[in-house]
């Protein structure tokens, strides 16, 4: 299964199970490290947490209004 079919299949989950968001990136990265290593997992996480800075930073120097 790749990664977006199981964000799916996790997210139709935890309408049934009534997990967290936590717990559902949990499972993801569970999923991530048992199928293609901890390296892996961790570029994912490297990223994913850059691109956050990246957007952060293009709204700042764009003046952007956000909620």
């Amino acid at each position: 299964m790749d990664s977006i079919k199981l964000k799916k299949t996790i997210d139709e989950l935890s309408k049934i199970i009534n997990i967290s968001e936590e717990q559902k990136q949990s499972l993801f990265y569970k999923y991530l490290i048992d199928s293609k290593g901890i390296d892996y997992a961790r570029g994912y996480l490297d990223a994913n947490e850059k691109a956050i800075i990246d957007i952060k930073n293009i709204i700042e120097q764009e003046n952007i209004e956000c909620d």
